[in-house]
């Protein structure tokens, strides 16, 4: 969330497969991120990516997002 408590939501479009080829969890509750990887460029992962290739497990500025997906099919931020 952002400081003044507004809900953030990715706007792009996911596909089915994140950046390294992982199917999304696109029920309720599946996660995404958008991070930094261990490599330098950013990509958008799944937990499983995510685990396997992030550049720091912090999120933040600088660092990566981290989103949930909503009952209405977006994903909502929920940190970093």
């Amino acid at each position: 969330m952002t400081n003044d408590n507004r809900a953030v939501y990715w706007i792009g479009d996911l596909g089915g497969f994140d950046d390294f080829g992982d199917a999304y969890d696109l029920h309720e509750g599946g996660v995404m991120y958008d991070a930094k990887t261990r490599l330098g460029p950013w990509a958008n992962m799944t937990q499983n990516s995510w685990e396997h290739h992030r550049a720091s497990a912090a999120l933040g500025l600088g660092m990566g997002q981290k989103y949930v997906r909503q009952a209405d099919g977006r994903w909502l931020k929920v940190e970093g």
